[in-house]
């Protein structure tokens, strides 16, 4: 068994990571929109438009629900209990701190507040988003990547700031549902050499690491397997697929090569439910790898409309969102790779996306909704 390190105050050493997030506009202050229509299904999704605008879009057939004008960094999650949306948007500037919203499942504004972390950065940027609803500290979960690293806690009701530590960058955070443990692997690449797995717990006070790859990951939060893998550069996972051994995170379970499959590896989701299928999403081969954990083999491979640069899966039925950051539209697919649908003309780039990481409440697939669906049951 490898052993876990306390981080120490090595990590205030000066960062020279590569900008990660262009500046948007400094205006803050989200435009208070009219309320829409009301998300009721788990598996709608959530869409930022070119970073000022974000989308709930019906998991039936994409048509918005509702839309929020508010400039933000790409953070994103959808709350899996009342099914709200949060997003961030920082300072671009030293020192200064992040700003954290969540809008209401039908689009209206719940609450606004600050973040802060120490080091020189604070949240020069508010990077990602994660959203811990079962543990004894609930709460939504920031990270930061560009400027040093970070992850800040905040209640789901109020936006208050409950903790904050100092990493270096990180990407979107894995959360085990059973302790609110935090898994979160540094993306700063080959320059920096930085290759951490932070394990973080629900409460902030230990924060240990491990000697990790980067690249991404994500957990399935029915049986509480955590996947690992992606990113091509030097410091990175490559295109191995890997289950991390969470009672020594240092190591792995198994590991599976998928270059016969695939040329780059650049995001990673799972089916929420036991033993689910793993989506492995290539942008250069515009293609989904489908992968059995249970047998570590691929299932399946099927070409993407759009480049599968940002993914998303709905936890109802397993159909997986897609998005390429440069389109205007959301792509729905089934498990299976047939197109369920294209969302309307959204009317700006179609960038990071967010469904509810959760079980479902038959914790098992649902059949793929048809052109005209019967209404899915609350959650």
């Amino acid at each position: 068994m490898s052993v876990l390190v306390t981080l120490t105050s090595a990590f205030n050493l000066p960062n020279r990571s590569p900008s990660l997030f262009q500046p948007f506009s400094n205006a803050r202050t989200p435009t208070a929109p009219v309320p829409g229509i009301v998300s009721t299904s788990l598996g709608d999704v959530a869409v930022d438009v070119d970073n000022n605008t974000i989308k709930k879009l019906s998991a039936a057939d994409g048509t918005v629900l509702w839309s929020a004008s508010v400039a933000n960094d790409a953070a994103l999650a959808v709350d899996p209990v009342d099914l709200g949306v949060y997003m961030g948007y920082c300072s671009h500037s030293y020192g200064g701190s992040g700003t954290v919203y969540k809008y209401a499942a039908d689009g209206t504004l719940v609450w606004t507040n600050s973040i802060s972390v120490s080091g020189v950065c604070n949240f020069y940027y508010v990077s990602y988003a994660a959203v811990d609803t079962t543990s004894t500290n609930a709460g939504a979960v920031w990270t930061q990547s560009g400027c040093y690293g970070g992850v800040a806690k905040t209640s789901r009701d109020t936006g208050v700031q409950q903790w904050s530590v100092l990493t270096n960058d990180i990407g979107r955070a894995s959360i085990d549902p059973v302790d609110g443990t935090i898994y979160d692997i540094t993306n700063a690449g080959s320059n920096y050499n930085y290759d951490t797995l932070y394990i973080v717990s629900t409460d902030g006070t230990t924060v240990n690491s491990v000697t990790s790859c980067e690249g991404y990951t994500d957990l399935n939060p029915a049986d509480g397997m955590l996947y690992r893998g992606g990113n091509t550069g030097s410091s990175g996972c490559g295109l191995i697929l890997s289950q991390i051994d969470k009672s020594d995170p240092g190591s792995t379970n198994w590991n599976m090569d998928l270059s016969a499959y695939i040329t780059s590896f650049d995001a990673l989701a799972v089916q929420p439910w036991s033993g689910g299928s793993i989506y492995v999403a290539s942008a250069s081969s515009s293609r989904i790898v489908v992968v059995d954990p249970a047998t570590q083999t691929v299932v399946r491979t099927f070409i993407t409309t759009a480049t599968p640069n940002n993914i998303a899966v709905n936890p109802i039925n397993g159909n997986v969102y897609i998005t390429d950051g440069s389109s205007h539209f959301v792509y729905a697919y089934s498990a299976t790779g047939a197109l369920v649908w294209t969302s309307p003309d959204l009317g700006g780039a179609a960038g990071s996306i967010a469904a509810p990481r959760t079980i479902a409440p038959t914790g098992r697939a649902r059949p793929t909704p048809r052109p005209h669906p019967t209404p899915l049951p609350r959650p």
